[in-house]
């Protein structure tokens, strides 16, 4: 609806972090809908409804079934980016966002919160950016 009458042709990026409303959200949703848009990131509330657990499974079956790549980069699944296939992005790309990128982004948050709170860091971000830059 918003996108009709924003008068879009198309989303290249949805982002959904509505507190616990995104079941109801992709429950109005039509799969015609959903799968016009090109990405989809979601912050799923799990973590404080765990209710939702087998609705948030039902939810990232549908959308696969429809055609998107589900790629979740918490280990709690509470933030997921589904990729629509018909971006072109190979699976080969997408066992890289599943592995490489999911990882080395929660062993630099461990790292940046031990160190923290060893009182090592002024800046808990400090570590990760000055790790970064020498990469």
């Amino acid at each position: 609806e918003f996108r009709r009458q924003a008068s879009a042709d198309h989303v290249d990026l949805l982002k959904i972090d509505i507190e616990g409303a995104e079941i109801d959200l992709f429950d109005a949703c039509k799969d015609d809908e959903l799968k016009e848009i090109k990405q989809i990131t979601v912050e799923f509330h799990e973590f404080v409804y765990p209710d939702q657990h087998d609705s948030i499974l039902r939810i990232e079956k549908r959308l696969a079934e429809i055609g998107f790549w589900v790629i979740s980069f918490r280990l709690d699944g509470s933030d997921v980016l589904f990729v629509n296939r018909s971006t072109g992005i190979s699976a080969a790309e997408v066992a890289y966002l599943r592995t490489i990128v999911k990882y080395s982004k929660g062993i630099m948050r461990r790292l940046r919160r031990t160190a923290s709170s060893m009182g090592l860091l002024d800046d808990p971000n400090a570590y990760c950016k000055s790790f970064a830059r020498s990469k």
